[in-house]
C-alpha cells in the first residue's frame, strides 16, 4: 500500500520541460485529465519548439479548486526538467519556493550551475539510469509522473493509472503498459526519499569521429534522435548502439570502421543530418 502524498497548496502551478520525444506532453495531459476527472479545475497548455520531436517541449499545467483565469504563470510551484537545454526554458519561472525536480543521470553540472542560486528545494531522481537497467528508457517520463503525485495529494496513483489505461486502450503492447505502471510506482516511492542534492553528471567529451586510411565516419549528438534508421539500413551491419548518450538521453550509434564500406547510405537515410561519411583520396 502506497502512503498518502505530501501536503501541497490547493492551487498548483507546474512547469514540465524536456526534448520532443521525451513524453513531456503525455504526462502533463494525463495529470490534467485525472485532476479534471476528480472535480478539480485544470489548465494544460503545451508549447513546442520548431520540431515536434527533437525540439524543446514545455507544458504549463495548473490544478486548482478555484477558477483558473489564465493558462500561463510567472512562477511555478514545481518545475520538472528532463534534459540539459530544458533548463534554459524554465529558469525564469523559478524562485526560492519552487520545487526543482530533475534527472540526475541525464543532466550535467554545467547546466545545473545556471540555477544553483535560484533554487533551495530540490528532488534529484536517477530516472533514466533506473529505467535503462530495469525496464526501458521509454518509460522514463512515467517515473517522473509517479514522483509528481507525491506533491498532488488529491490525485491517487490508481486514478492516474486508470486515465492512462483509457488513453492507451487501443495499444496492443500490454507489456509496455505494465512497464508504465511499474515506472509510476517506482517514481512515487523514490520521491519519498527527498534527495535534495543538486548534482548531475560531469560533462564528458565524446569521441564522434571514427576513421581509417580510406574513410571518415562522423556523428553529431546534438542532432541524433536514436531513430535507428542508420543501424537498420546499413548493408554490412557496421552500425550498432553504443553506451554513449545524445541530448535526449538515448543511445548514440557507433561504427565498426573496419566493416564500413563508406557507401554513405547511413548519411543519406538519416532524417536529421546527424551522420557524415567522407571517402579519403
Amino acid at each position: 500500500m502506497l502512503s498518502e502524498a505530501k501536503s501541497a497548496p490547493s492551487g498548483m502551478k507546474i512547469l514540465i520541460s524536456g526534448e520532443g520525444g521525451q513524453g513531456v506532453q503525455i504526462i502533463s495531459e494525463v495529470i490534467a485529465k485525472t485532476a479534471h476527472k476528480i472535480g478539480k479545475n485544470t489548465s494544460y497548455m503545451p508549447q513546442f519548439g520548431v520540431e515536434q520531436r527533437g525540439g524543446a517541449s514545455v507544458a504549463f499545467l495548473q490544478i486548482a479548486d478555484k477558477k483558473i483565469i489564465y493558462p500561463k504563470f510567472s512562477k511555478a510551484n514545481i518545475v520538472l526538467v528532463m534534459s540539459n537545454r530544458s533548463i534554459d526554458a524554465v529558469k525564469q519561472y523559478l524562485n526560492q519556493e519552487t520545487l526543482f525536480i530533475f534527472d540526475s543521470t541525464n543532466i550535467d553540472n554545467e547546466h545545473l550551475n545556471q540555477i544553483r542560486n535560484e533554487v533551495t528545494k530540490v528532488l534529484n531522481i536517477n530516472a533514466r539510469e533506473w529505467a535503462l537497467k530495469n525496464l526501458s528508457t521509454k518509460v522514463t517520463n512515467m517515473i517522473f509522473l509517479g514522483a509528481l503525485l507525491q506533491y498532488l495529494p488529491d490525485i491517487k496513483v490508481e486514478d492516474i493509472k486508470n486515465v492512462l489505461s483509457d488513453k492507451l486502450i487501443n495499444s496492443k503492447n500490454a507489456e509496455l503498459i505494465d512497464m508504465d505502471f511499474r515506472a509510476i510506482d517506482y517514481g512515487y516511492n523514490i520521491a519519498r526519499e527527498e534527495n535534495n542534492n543538486l548534482n548531475g553528471q560531469e560533462t564528458k567529451e565524446i569521441e564522434n569521429i571514427s576513421q581509417d586510411d580510406n574513410k571518415t565516419w562522423q556523428r553529431y549528438p546534438k542532432f541524433c534522435k536514436s531513430c535507428e534508421l542508420c543501424i537498420v539500413r546499413c548493408p554490412v551491419k557496421a552500425l550498432s548502439f553504443s553506451n554513449e548518450l545524445n541530448y535526449l538521453g538515448t543511445q548514440l550509434p557507433q561504427i565498426d570502421i573496419n566493416k564500413c564500406t563508406a557507401c554513405g547510405l547511413c548519411q543519406l537515410i538519416c532524417p536529421d543530418g546527424a551522420i557524415k561519411v567522407t571517402k579519403k583520396n
